[in-house]
């Protein structure tokens, strides 16, 4: 997703590398999916952002844009990377 602060990706540690959730139009029950609405043509499509298939890629491997973000969809997408199991900050 593109836009907004990214607290999960620090560059300077991975400089060819960044975290990317990959999207579905597929509506399917699931704790770490979040619903977000994308533009599709001269309408909005409900797609679902999978935050349990997060994965890393190359940054040469990044096609174009396809939407931006808002802040809120961001928090989000961070809160349910935060709640998924062996990532959740020691108390």
């Amino acid at each position: 997703m593109a836009g907004g602060s990214n607290r999960w990706i620090q560059p300077s540690l991975h400089p060819g590398s960044i975290l990317a959730c990959p999207f579905t139009t597929h509506e399917e029950p699931a704790t770490y999916r979040i619903s977000i609405d994308l533009p599709s043509g001269d309408s909005q499509r409900r797609s679902w952002v999978m935050v349990d298939k997060l994965m890393a890629n190359r940054r040469e491997r990044l096609g174009a844009k396809i939407t931006t973000a808002s802040m809120q969809q961001i928090a989000a997408v961070e809160h349910a990377i935060a709640e998924l199991p062996g990532l959740r900050a020691p108390d």
